[in-house]
């Protein structure tokens, strides 16, 4: 939509349906556009989707709603699950892909980021632990400890620890 005004450089308004970024330009200073023309590509990436691919001997290890802990090349770092896999490989490539949706408030990730998705076999449905931050573990008497509230008080619990994943820890034993 195009504001009826112009200032007094002959300058105007521009008004998009809907909210979000812009990012991508379609024209340049002085073009002249056809009405409906797309002059901006406009995007609201409050939420984006991280896209991955995995070897297809390797689909039988992960499933959708798995956790996954993703990192990208400028040290951002956060957990998700898996929201979708593809049913069907990619003829060339002999890959999956899958789509984890991140919710971007601040808007730390950015469209067309390379990332790093770590999915551990640990996390298969035979085999998955409790995910904890790592700080609630504690070592007391060289063995790895959680307090758990009962009522009042709490308890410590002795646990057996899995993989670390970015600022958590899976709890393969010792917690429900």
């Amino acid at each position: 939509h195009i504001g009826a005004k112009t200032d007094a450089k002959g300058h105007f308004a521009v008004y998009a349906p809907i909210a979000g970024e812009i990012t991508e330009k379609h024209l340049v200073l002085g073009e002249q556009v056809a009405a409906g023309t797309n002059i901006f590509m406009i995007a609201n990436i409050e939420t984006v989707w991280a896209e991955f691919k995995i070897p297809v001997d390797q689909r039988q290890l992960i499933r959708v709603g798995q956790m996954v802990n993703i990192q990208s090349q400028t040290g951002q770092n956060t957990d998700a699950s898996i929201a979708h896999l593809a049913s069907i490989s990619e003829e060339n490539t002999r890959m999956i892909e899958g789509h984890i949706v991140l919710k971007n408030q601040p808007q730390s990730w950015h469209p067309g980021q390379f990332i790093q998705v770590m999915v551990s076999p640990d996390n298969h449905p035979d085999k998955i632990g409790l995910l904890i931050p790592s700080e609630a573990i504690q070592i007391i008497e060289e063995k790895p400890t959680v307090f758990i509230k009962k009522s009042a008080h709490y308890l410590p619990v002795l646990v057996n620890l899995g993989e670390v994943k970015g600022n958590k820890t899976v709890i393969n034993s010792g917690l429900q």
